[in-house]
């Protein structure tokens, strides 16, 4: 079914479900308008604003969530403005990576500030090579553009965005990892809201819950841009960041499986709910 064929059926499940959101979590709200406000705007932040927005994203790429928001806030303070120097030689953050050797003994670390990451808080060393990347990428950008390096990215449709942050960033910068920085950068959303915006009815019932691919992520993001389009008439990057947050609370917080009767998806497939053209995968 088209979503713009049925936009205000969607528009209203969804102000239901984030009625319900409020209600029971308004902290999820709340955090919702907070990060909706601190946009890292690629058209007006520096490069050390772009750093803070970009280097913890590879400590989240197959972890649990918790994990990596610990390890973030214990190593935030040792980042800052990092940017400069990691990955130069003879600083105090230097990984290599040795082509002859794999898992483990695959990285060569150095330097105080990468030795201390890794042997006394534990990160592994593909985290810390890309964090590295990242810094080097980010060099070379505010080499081109000091005022704002990341300000090219706005112009370029989303898959340009990812191919080109996966090339200059390099290894274990995967599209999810990139989107997820895309997402603090107000450019894109999370793939993870797959759940939500499948129960929704704006996507293909076939987009993988586990990992989408490139072709389902970029489906999600024209989801949820044709649906801050329907909430709010147009659509920015507060507009991304807030919708990001709230459809992914609506999903964890179970308040889908209480709007099942009233889901798009069970209106559009006769015998549908939000569960069963979702899959257990999702949950």
């Amino acid at each position: 079914m088209d979503f713009r064929q049925r936009g205000e059926e969607v528009k209203n499940f969804f102000e239901q479900c984030e009625s319900k959101l409020r209600k029971r979590a308004p902290k999820e709200i709340a955090e919702a308008v907070s990060l909706a406000g601190k946009v890292c705007d690629p058209r007006t932040c520096t490069a050390s604003q772009c750093w803070d927005a970009m280097w913890d994203k590879p400590l989240y790429a197959n972890n649990r969530n918790d994990v990596a928001d610990r390890k973030a806030a214990i190593i935030r303070p040792m980042m800052r403005g990092k940017w400069r120097t990691i990955g130069a030689p003879r600083s105090e953050f230097v990984v290599t990576k040795i082509p002859s050797r794999k898992g483990l003994r695959a990285f060569h670390v150095d330097g105080s500030l990468a030795l201390g990451l890794h042997r006394v808080q534990r990160i592994p060393a593909h985290r810390l090579f890309a964090i590295q990347g990242a810094a080097v990428a980010l060099r070379k950008r505010w080499r081109s553009n000091r005022s704002t390096p990341l300000s090219d990215l706005v112009a370029q449709p989303l898959r340009e965005q990812i191919k080109t942050l996966r090339v200059e960033m390099g290894p274990y910068w995967g599209n999810i990892t990139v989107l997820h920085l895309l997402t603090d950068l107000g450019l894109a959303c999370k793939p993870d809201l797959v759940r939500t915006v499948r129960a929704l009815g704006i996507v293909d019932s076939a987009v993988d819950c586990r990992v989408p691919t490139l072709d389902q992520s970029v489906e999600i993001n024209e989801a949820v841009r044709a649906l801050a389009t329907d909430l709010y008439g147009e659509v920015t990057s507060s507009h991304l960041r807030y919708l990001d947050k709230v459809l992914m609370a609506i999903s964890e917080r179970g308040i889908l499986d209480e709007h099942e009767p009233e889901s798009p998806v069970a209106h559009a497939v006769p015998g549908a709910t939000a569960s069963s053209a979702t899959g257990s995968l999702c949950r």
